[in-house]
């Protein structure tokens, strides 16, 4: 095959790439049969904030905020409750997703996250106080930097008075250091008998960070 054979092959392999890559239909509008087999894809509701089929990192596929303001790693098993959400815009989201086997404890779960593009970053403290009161939490909050983010971190530990269950809630504030972006997220971890909750707290604390760390703020 001579040289300009082989461009003109190529071009057309190029053209055919970019004419399929065009036309593929957004994943909220292909049928779940020809997507993964999990809840993030089987779920309708929960399939529209759905970026790939393909996984970021084993487990969790590219979840997008319908405000356009961010992006992060979405658990595979989690559905989407389509009656806490809460959305105005491009200004403010409410979600909140859960599943039944997290994948450090393998206890059930369920995340809470607030977007909020509206208030000054330097307003953070309220933040944080809303994040306190809604999990009551009376602690301080470890700060560190990444990049062009802020996190707080703070761990809460509940027990109910029949002593039958305990909840763990790992509370995080990211913020972007550069616009008014924040993202407010409450991750708690339900077990009910001592050997549900037999797990390394700083395993499960370092995964989580992780899951946080994932989020990117869009400009």
């Amino acid at each position: 095959m001579t040289l300009l054979k082989r461009l003109v092959t190529l071009s057309m392999i190029f053209t055919l790439l970019v004419s399929c890559s065009m036309f593929e239909k957004p994943i909220a509008e292909r049928d779940p049969k020809d997507l993964p087999d999990v809840m993030a894809f089987q779920d309708e509701f929960t399939r529209g904030f759905m970026t790939s089929a393909e996984e970021v990192e084993d487990g969790y596929y590219l979840f997008e905020s319908k405000t356009g303001g961010y992006t992060m790693w979405y658990p595979e098993d989690a559905r989407m409750d389509d009656m806490y959400y809460q959305n105005n815009k491009q200004h403010f989201e409410a979600i909140q997703f859960g599943g039944s086997h997290d994948r450090s404890t393998d206890a059930q779960y369920y995340v809470r996250a607030i977007y909020n593009n509206l208030s000054d970053v330097n307003e953070h403290q309220t933040y944080l106080d809303l994040l306190s009161v809604t999990s009551g939490y009376k602690g301080d909050y470890e700060r560190s930097l990444h990049g062009d983010k802020t996190l707080y971190f703070a761990v809460n530990k509940y027990v109910t008075k029949s002593k039958n269950t305990t909840y763990y809630s790992f509370l995080a504030l990211l913020v972007q250091d550069k616009s008014n972006q924040a993202l407010q997220y409450d991750y708690t971890i339900i077990c009910k008998n001592s050997i549900e909750c037999s797990f390394d707290l700083n395993e499960v604390e370092q995964q989580i960070k992780s899951l946080i760390k994932s989020v990117e703020f869009i400009d």
